[in-house]
């Protein structure tokens, strides 16, 4: 599946780029990770994410001028049921984190045009699209579990969020034992 990543594509999205680069120009974005702090059976819901979010468009091009790099707060939560090895997620929040008394005036790095009006209108239409992401996530990527790395009906895993911590409980069948010695020490 090609999907095409222009400015006119994520227009409804970020209409940003096609206000200041034109229709159909072919961008690239670049997501990573830092300063993650998870917490646990806090705030109301069992696991707490504050991370900062690195976003970098790109011309799609093999060098690639960046047009714009940009340093976000996101808040998300997750409550987590775990039925039969399997745990479904649900992502509650999802959104900037943005301190209203500190607002952010601009991007970390930009080549375009931008003034205290695009970057609030770039940060506004973001955070919506933030809301997209949790449903795409809840209803459709998440929808059926996501299953343990093991099934063995002879361990029967659960999860617990209690205390500021995530407790996983492995409760072992009276035929746990059969099934170790079939699996592994038959075989030698």
């Amino acid at each position: 599946m090609n999907i095409e990543f222009d400015t006119t594509s994520i227009a409804k999205h970020i209409p940003l780029f096609e206000d200041k680069l034109g229709e159909n120009v072919p961008l690239k974005m670049d997501l990573s990770f830092k300063d993650t702090n998870i917490m646990f059976a806090q705030h109301d819901t069992d696991i707490s994410l504050d991370y900062t979010l690195c976003i970098k468009f790109s011309h799609d091009e093999p060098k690639g001028e960046e047009v714009f790099y940009d340093e976000l707060k996101v808040m998300m939560s997750i409550d987590v049921e775990v039925l039969k090895d399997i745990a479904f997620p649900y992502i509650v929040t999802l959104k900037l984190d943005i301190d209203k008394k500190k607002d952010k005036e601009k991007p970390t790095r930009t080549s375009l045009d931008l003034d205290d009006y695009d970057y609030r209108e770039f940060l506004s239409t973001f955070g919506l699209s933030l809301v997209e992401v949790k449903t795409l996530l809840n209803d459709v990527v998440m929808i059926d579990g996501v299953a343990f790395p093991f099934s063995i009906d002879e361990i029967f895993t659960t999860v617990d969020f209690m205390d500021k911590a995530m407790h996983i409980f492995m409760e072992i069948e009276d035929s746990a034992a059969e099934f170790f010695e079939k699996e592994w020490w038959d075989d030698k």
